[in-house]
């Protein structure tokens, strides 16, 4: 003989089941998006200190050139020397990390077309006897 639970009784259970696996569902869907969210915020402070240390370096490039040209002293063209070096990966790194990651040869074309570049040739020009 099968005992027969009452048909309200089956139909709660159901419900509640339905109810659990649905909740799990969502349960999981939202800990992927926190994952997702963590890994956004923490590349964005990644990009952030690569910007940063762009900063860095392009104020040192401009201090050394200046340094150099108005009062024409050399010890200003090792920060100089060190920063131009430095630039180009640093800024490489910050164009891809910060990017889609799609065109890994994009800093190339934004460094040329960019002040950054004029700047470059210029103050190599400038400082190139004394480099």
């Amino acid at each position: 003989m099968r005992l027969a639970l009452p048909r309200r009784l089956g139909d709660r259970v159901f419900v509640a089941g339905a109810l659990i696996l649905l909740l799990s569902l969502g349960l999981a869907l939202a800990v992927r998006s926190l994952q997702r969210t963590t890994d956004l915020a923490r590349r964005s402070s990644d990009v952030i200190g690569l910007a940063r240390e762009t900063e860095r370096l392009v104020l040192d490039v401009e201090t050394g050139q200046r340094g150099f040209l108005i009062p024409g002293h050399e010890v200003f063209l090792e920060p100089w020397r060190s920063a131009r070096r430095d630039l180009p990966p640093t800024l490489a790194r910050t164009l891809i990390f910060g990017g889609d990651g799609e065109d890994p040869e994009a800093f190339d074309e934004l460094l040329v077309r960019s002040e950054i570049g004029a700047d470059r040739e210029e103050a190599q020009a400038a400082v190139g006897s004394a480099g």
